[in-house]
């Protein structure tokens, strides 16, 4: 790699980690081309050298976002068993990582669509994500005639109201108030859809 590219990757990876971190820090409301700048050191002029808009960007912060999810959930449930265990095992994995880092479940799961300027790619990141870091998991299954592909998306489907309706009333009204109870829970409610023979 030219050492152009080099730079020209080192100064974006300057603006979406500044980005990041006011989304983290003060949400999506106090994002715009002068603070992400002001934070990166550079000028709000040099921002359009390496994105299309502020939209642009937002979805590489959400690329990023997503990725450390993945890379946390998998991390986490290295050494799990196979199967339907090892499903169970990343989605509270996924659980815990939005648990750990709240702005960006808002940021993924509430801030209203207009506030990405309706970028098709972002909403559709956020909104197939958990299905996204499972699928393999999923294709594992449904390859080994465990589960029928029809049936996985019905699973996947639940999976991810079920999952992000727990998350909201939590992260949101502290219900359940204790992190303990509110895991047992979530795990209670997940095996109900995955296990829902036991």
């Amino acid at each position: 790699m030219k050492n152009k590219e080099l730079k020209e990757q080192r100064i974006k990876g300057y603006y979406i980690q500044a980005a990041k971190e006011i989304l983290v820090g003060e949400g999506i409301k106090s994002l715009s081309v002068r603070s992400v700048s002001e934070r990166a050191g550079y000028s709000y002029t040099t921002i359009y050298n390496y994105f299309e808009d502020l939209n642009d960007l937002i979805f590489y912060c959400v690329q990023d976002f997503y990725q450390e999810c993945s890379d946390f959930v998998n991390g986490e449930s290295k050494g799990t068993e196979s199967g339907l265990t090892i499903i169970e095992s990343k989605i509270m994995q996924y659980i815990k990582y939005f648990v750990n880092y709240p702005s960006v479940f808002e940021l993924f799961f509430i801030e209203r669509v207009v506030n990405f300027g309706n970028k098709i790619q972002t909403i559709e990141l956020i909104t197939d994500s958990l299905k996204n870091i499972l699928q393999k998991d999923w294709d594992q299954l449904v390859a080994q005639k465990e589960m029928r592909q029809a049936d996985v998306m019905k699973v996947q489907h639940r999976l991810q109201l079920t999952v992000t309706g727990l998350l909201l009333f939590y992260i949101h009204r502290r219900t359940p108030a204790e992190y303990g109870e509110f895991m047992r829970t979530a795990k209670q409610e997940i095996d109900a859809i995955i296990f829902p023979e036991s």
